[in-house]
């Protein structure tokens, strides 16, 4: 009748998962955003690493100051929301303009997820607090942050609203983000409706019990024997 927090099977392989993500974020944004040839690539390097750094950093303090503990599986994900609201907007922005949007991403990433368990919405690794949340905001921040010196040639109504472009760019970007919205959530529904029609959505109660590695494979991916405390135990020996 309430949510319960999953704990993770492997934190430092989820760690290591992470840093290999931020490492590949670097030829994905810097090879595809204009070209692996363009005089850019270095600044968006850059301004993606700043917004990474700051999105996990952000996350590290907000999580000491609302849990009196830094929470590593936050500051992850932290970190992949600062990629994330970097990317749309990499080339187009200062570094200075990266770090605030990384931070930014990374702590709205912390409250989307307490607000999602507080609607018992599953969403156990944070997939919709780090991409919907963060790629949402990234669309509206290509309509206000836009720098003039990185998008010559563009046109004056194509800079952001901080430097004088006025409101038509970021009337693009949320008219584009609220098109988006409603078209993935309609086809999205709308397969799935049609999936549960055929066949059943949700796996029985006792194999979400025993885990789909057992269900499908025959086989469990990991040793649970050892893995996680029992807290109520260490409560009554204190």
């Amino acid at each position: 009748g309430k949510s319960n927090i999953v704990p993770p099977s492997n934190l430092p392989l989820a760690s290591v998962g992470a840093f290999i993500l931020w490492f590949g974020w670097f030829g994905f944004n810097s090879g595809s955003t204009l070209s692996a040839t363009n005089g850019s690539i270095g600044h968006i390097a850059v301004t993606t690493m700043l917004a990474a750094s700051a999105g996990g950093a952000a996350c590290i303090l907000f999580t000491m100051f609302r849990y009196k503990k830094a929470d590593p599986p936050m500051v992850i994900n932290g970190s992949l929301a600062g990629l994330v609201g970097i990317t749309a907007v990499c080339s187009f922005l200062s570094d200075q303009a990266a770090i605030i949007i990384g931070a930014f991403c990374g702590v709205m990433m912390v409250l989307d997820t307490e607000f999602l368990e507080s609607r018992r919405v599953d969403d156990p690794v944070g997939a919709f607090a780090v991409h919907g949340i963060s790629g949402s905001l990234v669309a509206l921040a290509v309509g206000l942050f836009a720098k003039p010196e990185l998008t010559k040639g563009i046109g004056q109504e194509y800079y952001g609203l901080f430097y004088g472009g006025g409101w038509h760019l970021l009337g693009v970007q949320a008219l584009g983000l609220v098109i988006i919205s409603l078209w993935g959530f309609a086809l999205t529904w709308g397969s799935l409706w049609l999936i549960k029609r055929v066949m059943p959505v949700r796996v029985s109660k006792d194999e979400e019990l025993i885990g789909l590695d057992v269900g499908i494979h025959g086989v469990p991916a990991y040793n649970q024997d050892h893995d996680f405390l029992d807290l109520e135990l260490l409560k009554a020996r204190k």
